[in-house]
């Protein structure tokens, strides 16, 4: 038993060296956890909580009764499998032997006091060594949703397979739940996700090469990490009660750094105030819509790479870029061997404002206009683009406690920034304040409510030279510039040779087709899938097609008559997936094409003395 105990330990410590640490400092025992010779002479485990047993395995024949168990689970090649509960693993041990190298295992075990028994009794150094398989011990909710984006892309959601082993949803019932709403969060925002992608992927590829040649003269936004610690930072959104107190802020100029959201900025300009940074993330053409007509170029922009271009073009001052997670973009950037810092998106451009301000240090962090809710019955503040709007689709409307704890209506979406918030403020163990200085809208779970004028009265008083500190986060940061544009345009030159050889893959694929005659569709087949098979290596390794790709193969494969598995249907499929491609490769050539160009001209025009206004 411990020659077991101590293999299991050392491949902790290789790969989970933070559970193996848990698993030394284990103290508190919960439950009785029992391990005895089951009839097959294998071990069985039993757990005895608040006066009931728990059998975790079969008395008879565990073994047998683990492969009856992966019999229900009906995986394929693309699944993903979520289980529930560990005990002594032989179901698990049994998975590992049937699943193939595109398989995915997260196993979560509530239990650190099971687990380290386990240990004791079993060798686990092929689960623990297992490069397919992830381990989750002890209460790590947010540790599972952070997985789940990372391992399970949305087209593969519905590959998902979830399952419990015997008596764990009864022992652990309220760690269950969470486990499974850990999953229906995740499964929702993948779905929200997923419908934004195949709405706007066409205009997201557009914004991103149009937007390239702003990036490589842009800022890193982490030159912006770290310079503003614990001083106060002002997040401006535009929300309806945004009217009531937006005066106020000219007290807070000069003395905290306020952020001011893109779709806010009419009401803030109107009333005489300058932000000090304005964050806009939108890719719809209805985001410039904030900016047109508004002299902003003095105001520094912190942008995301999809923004609307027009954003960028009208703004000739101080830009820094950002990027959001979705899977994709960061193979974008790294295949153009560019670094950009990463802002969290939870649904709004508020939520990636709250994030800047989290990572500059900000203490404490204060919202103005972030209602969250139809306060009064509007859906905006007075000057916004939006401040005719009234509230739309009152049957999805919701009912949250507002700041004075009575009934307020608001929206889905607006209710998931909300969770949004309340989770990144209960996940910060610092002594980070953080204020709902609205005075109206949903209550924030986590803040201080106060009045504006209280908060620049208490904690807005000590000037700061903002500007100066703005110029010394990037001082040190130039590049050279001609160097850095080289080094885009050969990589960008390189997808354009990667292009043009997908092209002409698909050229082959389509001749192929034309040739294939109605008795010969057998034979021809397996020539198809020999193209099709090098189609998807190269559409692999390109990710600056994705956003599109990912839209068109959707389409395809969720298309009922190309469901079918006949020869017949097979051809067409290849022959409209070559279709679509090539469709995509002519949208794409002359944005990349131009894209190369602007760089260059760029390139030639300007020198390290002109960078940055």
């Amino acid at each position: 038993m411990n020659d077991i105990y101590s293999m299991n330990k050392l491949a902790l410590s290789k790969r989970y060296p933070n559970l193996q640490k848990s698993v030394e400092k284990f103290t508190d025992k919960k439950y009785i956890v029992e391990i005895v010779d089951a009839k097959d002479n294998n071990k069985t485990m039993y757990v005895i909580h608040e006066g009931k047993t728990f059998y975790i395995h079969s008395k008879y024949a565990p073994v047998k009764e683990a492969y009856d168990w992966i019999k229900n689970l009906n995986f394929d090649r693309d699944s993903t499998i979520l289980i529930f509960g560990c005990g002594l693993a032989y179901h698990i041990k049994e998975l590992c032997r049937q699943i193939c190298d595109h398989n995915r295992m997260l196993i979560v075990e509530p239990s650190i006091e099971i687990f380290h028994e386990a240990l004791k009794y079993i060798d686990f150094t092929d689960i623990i060594n297992h490069p397919n398989i992830i381990l989750i011990v002890g209460d790590t909710l947010k540790e599972i949703e952070g997985l789940l984006w990372k391992y399970v892309p949305w087209e593969h959601m519905h590959h998902l397979r979830i399952a419990s082993i015997t008596n764990y949803h009864k022992l652990f019932p309220k760690e269950y739940l969470d486990f499974q709403n850990a999953i229906d969060k995740v499964m929702r925002e993948e779905k929200l996700y997923k419908n934004t992608l195949l709405r706007f992927a066409k205009t997201w590829q557009r914004n991103l090469l149009t937007n390239i040649p702003y990036l490589v003269r842009s800022y890193d936004i982490s030159s912006l990490f770290g310079i503003f610690q614990n001083k106060p930072v002002i997040i401006v959104s535009a929300g309806p009660s945004l009217s009531k107190n937006v005066e106020f802020l000219k007290d807070a100029k000069g003395k905290a750094m306020i952020i001011c959201v893109g779709t806010a900025l009419r009401t803030v300009i109107n009333a005489g105030i300058e932000p000090d940074l304005i964050i806009a993330m939108d890719g719809g053409e209805i985001n410039y819509r904030h900016f047109e007509n508004i002299m902003y170029s003095d105001i520094p922009l912190v942008y995301g790479i999809k923004v609307f271009p027009e954003i960028l073009q009208n703004h000739q001052g101080k830009k820094f870029v950002f990027y959001t997670e979705d899977g994709c973009m960061e193979k974008i950037l790294k295949d153009l061997d560019l670094e950009i810092g990463v802002l969290a998106c939870g649904g709004s451009v508020s939520n990636s404002a709250f994030d800047l301000a989290v990572k500059m240090g900000g203490n404490p962090i204060i919202f103005v206009g972030q209602d969250l809710a139809y306060t009064d019955g509007k859906t905006h503040a007075k000057y916004s683009i939006y401040e005719e709007d009234t509230i739309k689709d009152s049957e999805n409307l919701l009912k949250v406690k507002d700041i004075y704890g009575k009934d307020i209506v608001t929206s889905p979406s607006l209710f998931s920034v909300l969770n949004w918030f309340e989770n990144e403020i209960q996940k910060d163990k610092t002594e980070r304040l953080y204020i709902d200085a609205t005075e109206g809208g949903a209550y924030i779970e986590g803040t201080r409510i106060m009045p504006l004028w209280q908060v620049i009265r208490e904690y807005c008083q000590n000037p700061v030279n903002i500007h100066e500190l703005l110029n010394g986060a990037v001082e040190n940061r130039f590049v050279k510039l001609n160097q850095y544009n080289e080094k885009v345009i050969t990589k960008l030159k390189q997808i354009e040779d990667r292009i043009r050889g997908l092209q002409a893959t698909i050229d082959e694929g389509a001749k192929q087709i034309l040739k294939i005659s109605e008795e010969k569709l057998e034979q021809c087949l397996p020539e198809l899938d020999r193209i099709n098979l090098s189609v998807k290596k190269q559409i692999d390794h390109l990710y600056i097609l994705h956003y599109m790709l990912q839209s068109v193969f959707h389409d395809i494969l969720n298309d009922e008559e190309f469901k079918k598995q006949e020869s017949k249907q097979e051809i067409r499929r290849f022959h409209r997936i070559y279709r679509e491609i090539s469709k995509t490769l002519a949208y794409m050539d002359p944005l990349l094409k131009e894209c190369i160009e602007r760089i260059e001209k760029m390139s030639n025009k300007m020198t390290e003395n002109h960078w940055m206004a």
